[in-house]
């Protein structure tokens, strides 16, 4: 945690924020960006382990094993 906190210092002081509404907006629009991106990432790879995970245990209920 406190080498993010480092960085974050470091980027800041090299790239400050102004303090006007439009340099704020562009700012949350900056960093709503990538959350978006991690969100997708989070649902893609949520469908696949619950695929994964359902499709092994359909696999595992067959007394001789690969069926599939």
């Amino acid at each position: 945690m406190e080498k993010n906190r480092c960085w974050e210092k470091l980027s800041r002081a090299s790239n400050p924020v102004n303090k006007n509404r439009a340099a704020l907006e562009i700012l949350e629009y900056q960093t709503r960006q990538p959350e978006f991106g991690h969100l997708i990432i989070f649902i893609v790879v949520a469908v696949l382990g619950i695929a994964v995970a359902l499709l092994h245990g359909i696999m595992e209920s067959f007394p001789f094993g690969s069926f599939f």
